[in-house]
């Protein structure tokens, strides 16, 4: 996403991704009032909603954060060596 994206009630979309499999990912902005907060949904490849979608608080949108810069590092670092 190169533009600023948001939700129809004003909320921003922070990402869409659609992953190896054709699941569709997205990261939006929460409506929670009393601290910042992401939802993380997933859908199908038919745009079917999951029936989980996690919502993040500030600490743990960092550990996922995190987790996948740790991933990103040691698969770039494994991509280099022969």
């Amino acid at each position: 996403m190169s533009e600023l994206e948001y939700t129809p009630r004003g909320f921003r979309v922070y990402a869409r991704v659609t992953d190896s499999h054709g699941q569709q990912v997205q990261v939006q902005e929460s409506s929670a009032a009393d601290t910042h907060c992401v939802w993380v949904f997933c859908n199908d490849r038919d745009g079917t909603a999951g029936t989980l979608a996690p919502h993040l608080d500030l600490g743990q949108a960092r550990a996922v954060r995190d987790a996948l810069d740790a991933f990103v590092t040691d698969a770039e670092a494994r991509k280099e060596t022969p």
